[in-house]
């Protein structure tokens, strides 16, 4: 799903997944920023699945009143977050999580998927909304952590790249670009040296050392003109 903005770059909406715990709307502006730097809009989106985990029927009656109260919750998110940036739609799916995000997002070539993760001292914590927007092959993807506030007034200061010499990295450098564009930020390269390897048995020699030397160099030089050739292109 493309369109053409007056500009002539290509569209892009944002679709936020969200869980029925999702109270805090801060993080959420994130991906309004994002929408508004690619011309495009905001849909909020959760997927209510059986709870039941095919244990027994499902009681039409009780559905329902879950349905209604998770689209007022799903309303409500969006008119506190419209006012900071644009107006916010929402969608409620039904099925199993992970299969509703793959199927819709495989409609949605062009737009970006986004989710919130939570965090803590034992490293990130991934819940099935965000493990099923991950393994959405059919959008770029965003994952936002849920304590990464953004004021109404704040802006990107820095966008980091990071490059590994492949052309599928530098894919992204046109995105990377327009949300600079937007936020008046600065593009951060990024490129990591390999380990140059040499085997862990064997004797430390003269000759061992030089090499190893020679070869950091020489990934050295060639890191520094790859950066320089894609610095001069932007």
């Amino acid at each position: 799903r493309t369109t053409r903005t007056s500009n002539g770059n290509s569209r892009s909406d944002v679709l936020i997944f969200v869980d029925d715990t999702q109270e805090e709307t801060s993080a959420l502006r994130h991906a309004q920023r994002v929408a508004r730097a690619f011309q495009g809009s905001v849909t909020l989106v959760h997927v209510m699945s059986d709870a039941s985990n095919h244990n027994g029927p499902i009681d039409p009656v009780d559905w329902n009143l879950k349905k209604q109260k998770n689209m007022k919750w799903l309303t409500g998110l969006a008119e506190a977050i419209k006012g900071h940036e644009q107006p916010c739609e929402v969608k409620l799916l039904e099925g199993p999580c992970i299969g509703q995000i793959s199927a819709l997002m495989g409609q949605r070539h062009r737009d970006i998927t986004a989710a919130i993760r939570s965090r803590n001292s034992l490293g990130w914590q991934v819940s099935k909304t965000a493990c099923g927007v991950l393994e959405a092959h059919g959008a770029a993807i965003l994952m936002i952590p849920e304590d990464a506030v953004l004021a109404k007034d704040q802006h990107y200061r820095r966008i980091m790249v990071p490059l590994d010499g492949s052309a599928r990295a530098e894919a992204a450098l046109p995105m990377a670009i327009m949300l600079a564009n937007a936020e008046k930020a600065e593009v951060l390269l990024c490129y990591v040296m390999p380990e140059p390897g040499l085997t862990e048995f064997g004797v430390k020699d003269s000759e061992a050392e030089r090499l190893h030397e020679l070869v950091v160099k020489r990934n050295r030089q060639a890191g520094e003109v790859h950066m320089a050739r894609i610095k001069n292109t932007l």
